[in-house]
């Protein structure tokens, strides 16, 4: 029996009715160590737990509730901490510590470091700062040490170290006359206050159970009160012999009764797979296990998700992590957005993640439909945009049901009254969200307490509640969150508030459990081994895990923590009291153990080599004191992983698969298999060797001739003068856009330098230039200085209404901006000056849903039918007008010499032939000539000299644009649509998916004929 139970055990028999408390550092092991008694059959009566605080506040209790003393948590302890060091830096006071951007492990440690100094019995004036290695570092410690006691009597706050010193000092002065028996385990690690409070209590009636003594340790850790004097009881199971883990010489002949096993695996998960898999093959009741591990947050997430996944019941002693439930990932994912200033994908993702309410429930569209809305909506970032943003969604889509209305389509009426339902849905929802989010003030910080009220405001209404864990997780986290904006006074710089917040929220753990009947049970080393399960599996003992790297404490140096008081720990010490710990631990087990460590990272892409401890282990069960690593290498063998599983011993169906494909005698190529099962898989497998032949397919952008892709053929399709561009530069990247429809994904990327992009700038400035235009209609008489104030006077309220829409990321940039578009209003006026015409028409559009479309014909008779928007038309003299583009970027792609560059440029002559069409049309001129046409560049970009420019263009050329075009519409017809030779790819929005060069390479030894008529349109210059 384990030394410390039958010790137990003793005291009951020896003191059945006397009032018995067992101290221990926390209630969870506490009671697993009374449920381990009863089990080996001792009866027990007037047998309580306790822990330390709790002593304490008992003998206080009087003097606590009548000065209304609040007592603080670790937390919390860090919260004032945190408050602190934030006010001394503000006013410059500190001279070592310098705050940083992100402050959480110098807070921590802060925390710690009063808390160490508090409980060893030292404060603020009994700080002696020649001790220090650096008097700056003294001055900074003893300043906050005596503003966190200062704030402790301001606001009635008692910590432990408080608590700890009065019960002492009552004590003392008032003796406690008890028959009470006060029981430590010599296992249990406590602080000098801790000592003396035990000892002050306890008096006479202190009874230190001793376990078993760990022979070749050397001396203990001070924290202990054990006595390594003892004989170790002489052990009958390999398991057992480890009592001699650090005397191995000495240790007894090995029993070979397979009660003690090591492994290693690949990667973290392999290591616990394989331990669920021996409990399996060894047909192992839950119950009767134990998983001790030396990391909660890496192996303890772990066993929750595996277990999860396969439905295995498990309890934890440490808790889960609160942000594995739907409740923590939506409060997770809602910090994120935040800290994202507010990124649109942030909050795509969490509503895509169905842990959000979204309001979907009761309506015909899904989270994934809200949150493709929401993809498309061009918010990208930015908590001031989405209002605008929304609404403007919102009103340009009612605006298409009134004219779907209007026509009487009802498949359009249909197709709005939803999209501007779910639209309103989605503003709803978000504005919900924003009002969560408290404001920032005019440098960027924040009110934290706010925050966490806004935090708590989000969970409560916006979280969905899945099951008990979430129920927990949200009390849990509205009490931490009440608490640390309770804790906080100052304002923060928003990202460090948010920061500490999402440390805060990781923090948080529910659902704590001991061994539960049908569960497997998981602890940490430092808890663990309580259970008096049969089975024990101590997982994580690489190097990096324990016993700890001996870094030394970043803010009181070993040197400074042995001066300044004992019984503060070095980084040596902490090693120590580790490896105590788990000899400790494996001494008081009973049954078979299995131990193990990770031996490759597979994140990292790194080897991990084994705690020291393993390889004193293998020399124990070896019965060889002076094994080395590579005899244990050499034992172990390969580590455990995917590639060594057993066909009969699968966890789920993935080992399943792997086992087969590994071990069974079947074919080992599973492509098709896996084809099949996933189709759309198989289509791009199938695309790929497409392309990769010698032949011409439709992923090539060779497809059978269709009528219906001709416009001279097809008279419903109207196209524009853009889409025959797009054709002549790049066939492939019109095949994607406008014969399959393919669109990428709508997204609006975050660039903190800029406002506007290039093409809403361009979107801004033509509607400037268009109403200019409309307002000179009736005064065509202003002089030069007149026209460019009405013009500033449109660019003013027209940048208005866009930042209303878009707000910009600051001032700075704005009026950046601003000033360029001033400036490029002038270009267009100087220009304008220089054309000498009327404008008579601006935004002038023909062939939109299919009316007032203008016929092209080409020189073997063919028309097609074609739509466009004219930027402006200008009268010349009678009869006599010009047609001309505005081009808001830069020249680059213009060549002055170059007529139609293979049709790359044909608009100047389309929009010439469609206006003269209109004029005559309309009655306005039975005889109209457009003799000039072209492109104008009315900004400083759109040339070198930053003047801007006019290019001119003669539309009467029909000679060499009308075959052109003509080559051109027969590889429409033909089905031709190759990548272009020289496509300009870093300007495509389809690079990505067309190949680049290497597609462009193959489709030259393939296109034969199609390829010479390619190169016979780019002749046409």
């Amino acid at each position: 029996m384990n030394k410390h139970i039958s010790g137990l055990a003793t005291i009951c028999k020896n003191y059945p009715l006397e009032e018995k408390i067992l101290i221990v550092n926390n209630y969870q092991s506490g009671h697993q160590i009374m449920e381990h008694l009863a089990r080996s059959g001792a009866p027990w009566i007037n047998f309580r737990l306790s822990n330390i605080v709790s002593l304490a506040n008992t003998v206080m209790e009087d003097t606590i509730i009548k000065n209304k003393l609040r007592f603080i948590s670790t937390s919390e302890i860090e919260s004032i901490t945190e408050d602190i060091y934030y006010s001394l830096d503000c006013a410059g006071d500190l001279l070592y510590f310098k705050k940083h951007a992100i402050n959480k492990g110098i807070v921590e440690c802060l925390a710690a470091t009063i808390s160490d100094l508090r409980l060893c019995g030292i404060d603020s004036g009994s700080i002696n700062k020649n001790i220090f290695v650096d008097v700056k570092k003294a001055h900074d410690i003893q300043l906050i040490l005596n503003d966190y006691e200062t704030i402790l009597k301001k606001k009635k706050y008692i910590d432990t170290a408080g608590v700890l010193l009065a019960a002492i000092n009552r004590i003392k002065t008032a003796p406690i006359n008890h028959t009470t028996k006060y029981i430590i385990l010599s296992n249990q690690s406590f602080r000098e206050l801790e000592k003396q409070f035990i000892v002050n209590i306890a008096a006479d009636d202190l009874i230190i159970i001793q376990g078993n003594p760990v022979p070749g340790f050397g001396s203990i850790p001070k924290s202990f009160w054990h006595d390594n004097s003892g004989v170790p009881e002489t052990p009958d199971t390999d398991a057992g012999r480890l009592i001699w883990l650090f005397d191995r010489e000495n240790a007894p002949e090995p029993f070979n009764d397979g009660s003690l096993d090591i492994f290693h695996a690949i990667g973290y998960e392999n290591e616990i797979r394989n331990v669920l898999r021996r409990i399996s093959s060894n047909k192992l009741k839950s119950d009767d296990v134990e998983i001790i591990h030396t990391d909660t947050e890496n192996y303890g997430n772990i066993i929750y998700s595996l277990c999860e996944k396969l439905n295995i019941p498990v309890s934890f002693a440490e808790g889960i992590p609160g942000f594995l439930t739907a409740q923590g990932r939506a409060l997770f994912g809602f910090l994120l957005w935040l800290k994202d200033d507010f990124a649109e994908i942030r909050l795509r993702r969490l509503i895509e993640s169905g842990d959000l309410k979204t309001g979907t429930e009761n309506d015909n569209i899904s989270s994934h439909g809200l949150a493709g809305l929401l993809r498309s909506s061009g918010i990208g970032w930015g908590k001031d945009r989405y209002n605008g943003i929304l609404a403007q969604r919102i009103a340009e889509h009612r605006q298409s049901l009134n004219e779907a209305i209007n026509s009487k389509d009802n498949n359009k009426i249909l197709y709005y009254q939803q999209t501007v339902k779910h639209y309103e849905l989605l503003k709803s929802l978000c504005l919900k969200l924003l009002n969560c989010a408290p404001e920032q003030d005019k440098e960027n910080k924040i009110d934290f307490k706010l925050l966490c009220d806004g935090c708590i405001n989000f969970i409560s209404k916006h979280a969905k509640i899945t099951d008990g864990n979430g129920a927990e997780y949200v009390s849990a986290i509205k009490d931490r969150l009440s608490r640390a904006g309770a804790f906080t006074e100052n304002k923060m710089p928003a990202e460090e508030a948010i920061e500490k917040l999402i440390n805060i929220v990781s923090g948080i753990k529910i659902n704590y459990s001991g061994p539960k009947p049908g569960h497997l049970f998981v602890s940490h080393y430092k808890r663990g081994g309580l259970s008096g399960r049969n089975n024990t599996f101590i997982v994580g003992l690489d190097e990096s895990r324990f016993p700890g790297k001996g870094v030394q404490d970043p803010i009181l140096l070993d040197e400074e923590r042995e001066r300044l008081k004992q019984d503060l720990d070095s980084s040596d010490e902490k090693i120590r009291k580790n490896l105590f710990s788990m000899a400790s631990l494996i001494a008081g087990l009973k049954g078979n153990l299995t131990v193990s460590y990770c031996a490759y990272d597979m994140v990292r892409n790194r080897k991990i080599f084994p705690s020291s401890i393993v390889l004193q282990i293998f020399r124990i069960k070896k019965h060889n004191p002076e094994a080395t690593y590579k005899d244990m290498f050499k034992e172990l063998g390969e580590p455990a992983g995917y590639n060594n599983i057993e066909l009969n011993n699968n966890l789920d169906e993935t080992e399943l698969w792997l086992s087969m494909l590994a071990l069974a005698d079947i074919p080992k190529n599973g492509t098709e298999l896996v084809l099949n099962l996933y189709p759309e898989l198989k289509r791009g497998m199938d695309a790929v060797k497409a392309r990769e032949s010698s032949q011409l397919t439709e992923y090539d952008g060779k497809i059978i001739p269709q009528n219906d892709l001709d416009p001279r053929e097809n008279k419903k399709n109207v196209i524009s003068c853009s889409r025959i561009e797009t054709a002549a530069k790049c066939p492939f990247s019109y095949f994607l856009k406008y014969v399959l429809n393919i669109r990428p994904p709508e997204e609006t990327a975050k660039d903190v330098t800029l406002w506007l992009d290039a093409m809403e700038r361009g979107h801004l400035l033509h509607e400037v230039y268009q109403q200019f235009a409309e307002s000179l209609i009736n005064q065509r008489n202003l002089n030069y200085k007149d026209k460019y104030k009405r013009i500033s006077q449109i660019l003013a309220a027209k940048v208005n209404e866009y930042k209303q829409k878009n707000p910009p990321p600051n001032d700075i940039i704005f009026q950046n901006e601003y000033t360029q578009m001033q400036r490029d209003i002038k270009v267009f006026i100087d220009l304008n000056e220089e054309l000498k015409t009327t404008q008579i028409f601006c935004e002038l559009k023909f062939g939109m849903d299919n009316k007032d479309k203008v016929s092209i014909t080409l020189d073997n008779g063919k028309e097609f039918s074609l739509r466009g928007s004219v930027d402006r038309v200008d009268k010349i003299a009678n009869h006599q007008y010009s047609v001309w583009d505005y081009k808001t970027g830069g020249n680059s792609d213009m060549e002055e010499n170059g007529y139609i560059n293979g049709c790359e440029k044909i608009q100047h002559i389309l929009y010439a032939i469609a206006v003269e069409e209109i004029l005559k049309s309309q009655g306005i001129d039975d005889n109209p000539q457009v003799i000039q046409s072209g492109y104008i560049f009315p900004t400083e970009k759109g040339t070198k000299d930053g003047r801007g420019g006019i290019f001119r263009r003669d539309p009467s050329q029909k000679d060499k644009w009308k075959p052109a075009l003509t080559i051109l519409m027969d590889l429409i017809a033909n089905g031709a649509f190759f990548v272009s030779e020289k496509a300009k790819c870093n300007f495509c929005e389809y690079s990505e998916v067309c190949g680049g060069e290497t597609s462009r390479n193959r489709i030259k030894q393939k296109t034969g004929n199609f390829l010479a008529q390619w190169q016979k349109l780019k002749d046409y210059e």
